[in-house]
């Protein structure tokens, strides 16, 4: 921060939730916020189950649209959105911002996967 005070502002901090309809979720990275005490409802003996993982995230001041994955995220779907959309994505940002990210990602097993290392290494820069 010293030597740039807008290094928080080049961060691209993305991460990814699961949504389904049988009341299974990450309890980790869910929130509520009420006014009142009110009681949280999940029903079951759903007919038909599915599932989505939804990726969002942001740069400075800057949304990037959400991509909705069908399914579980697998190291494969995410290695085919990282070598063909993330790229489309970002250069929707301001050139200032998208020539100085900084790509965060967490721990999750889809962002640890082989595939997903080796692109990484292989095509972004490492900046210090």
């Amino acid at each position: 921060m010293e030597m740039d005070p807008r290094y928080p502002y080049k961060i691209l901090y993305s991460d990814e939730s699961r949504f389904t309809n049988n009341g299974m979720f990450n309890r980790n990275n869910t929130r509520y916020w009420a006014h009142e005490n009110e009681h949280l409802v999940r029903g079951g003996n759903f007919q038909e189950r599915f599932g989505f993982n939804v990726w969002m995230a942001m740069v400075a001041q800057h949304l990037i649209s959400p991509i909705i994955f069908d399914g579980s995220l697998t190291g494969e779907r995410y290695s085919g959105f990282l070598q063909n959309e993330i790229s489309d994505l970002i250069d929707g940002l301001p050139l200032a911002v998208a020539n100085n990210l900084i790509f965060q990602q967490d721990g999750a097993p889809a962002h640890n996967c082989r595939e997903v290392v080796q692109y990484l290494n292989n095509n972004l820069n490492e900046r210090g």
